[in-house]
């Protein structure tokens, strides 16, 4: 069945029509879904959030399809196999990752900033990433714009807690020339109360 009819059965047809459709669908695309989701996967650490690998990518398949039984219709380019396989790994992606930050968020809901080396362990650049701007973004929330310092204050606090530089490293960069060890651990203090882990979680 050519895909364009294909698309159009799965969403305006109803009842045994419909359901024949979705399963040859699913027949047709299965084997591009679960190697999206086992890829998008392999970009977190399973374990590290408490998960079992098949139970995980169960819950993800079953709401990827739900997203497709919702957003199928939105597909425009209903003559391109090629564009469609690119859509749907599109879809699993962004499934993916919104199922395992909802995952990690529940998990670490309750842990102070200070924990973050712990927190980052065993997860890939890209994920880093995303933690890294989130706490940036958050900081700039939680502290005020008016402050004169602020952008020097997050990067003292953020050379601390995310690459483990001790305040008399930090006071030793010649960036930094003009404050003492005393200085630093003060500031690192004093922006450690502006935010809590569950505050710098803007993206989930």
């Amino acid at each position: 069945m050519p895909l364009e009819k294909l698309l159009e059965q799965c969403t305006t047809s109803s009842g045994k029509e419909r359901h024949k459709a979705w399963r040859e669908f699913f027949s047709r695309y299965k084997h591009f879904l679960f190697y999206f989701i086992d890829r998008s996967c392999a970009q977190w650490n399973l374990p590290r959030l408490n998960l079992q690998e098949r139970e995980a990518k169960n819950d993800i398949l079953s709401e990827v399809l739900f997203t497709l039984n919702k957003d199928l219709s939105s597909f425009k380019n209903r003559d391109c196999e090629q564009a469609f396989i690119a859509w749907l790994q599109v879809v699993c992606n962004w499934t993916t990752g919104i199922y395992l930050k909802r995952v990690f968020k529940k998990n670490i809901s309750a842990t102070d900033i200070a924990e973050l080396p712990e927190i980052k362990e065993g997860h890939d650049e890209l994920i880093l990433w995303e933690l890294y701007e989130s706490i940036i973004e958050a900081l700039r929330k939680n502290v005020s714009p008016e402050k004169r310092k602020t952008e020097r204050d997050i990067n003292i606090l953020l050379l601390n807690i995310w690459s483990g530089f001790s305040p008399k490293s930090i006071a030793e960069h010649p960036c930094y020339s003009g404050l003492n060890v005393a200085s630093i651990e003060s500031i690192i203090k004093r922006m450690k109360k502006k935010i809590t882990f569950f505050d710098w979680m803007p993206f989930f």
